[in-house]
């Protein structure tokens, strides 16, 4: 008859390797040491100086809209993009990128209706009636309210 053994927190272990990937790794293995929390504080310790970020500070005005404002015209824009059909999201990926490509000089007419994101007005007598401000025959992009 086979023994069952149960194992609790005083069994002996299976050693492990750790966890195996077959992607390549992404970490910089040259800025370790630079990168080592301890590192960075026995410098300051020892220098009284943080490191620098690289990056340049960004200022800008935004006058005409406050924080609330723009954080709701972020989830609006951002749920626009999802509603959005799953071949442009595929194409675009992330709303930011949407948003560039759509208000983008450079874009073309062609190129916004390849993605089905224009529709032509209504023409004629129903153009009247309609409240729509832009011009007979010209496009619209999906979505502008």
């Amino acid at each position: 008859m086979t023994e069952f053994k149960i194992k609790n927190q005083y069994s002996a272990r299976v050693p492990s390797f750790g966890h195996m990937t077959y992607c390549p790794s992404k970490a910089v293995q040259s800025q370790k040491e630079e990168a080592d929390v301890n590192n960075i504080i026995s410098r300051f310790v020892r220098d009284g100086v943080l490191p620098i970020s690289t990056r340049r500070p960004e200022a800008m005005d935004c006058p005409d809209i406050d924080f609330m404002q723009a954080q709701i015209k972020i989830l609006e824009a951002k749920a626009g993009f999802y509603e959005l059909s799953a071949k442009v999201r595929k194409e675009f990926k992330t709303p930011e990128n949407f948003i560039k490509f759509v208000m983008d000089p450079n874009t073309t007419r062609e190129e916004l209706d390849k993605y089905g994101l224009l529709k032509e007005t209504v023409s004629g007598d129903s153009l009247a009636n309609s409240s729509s401000s832009s011009a007979p025959g010209s496009p619209d992009v999906v979505g502008d309210d």
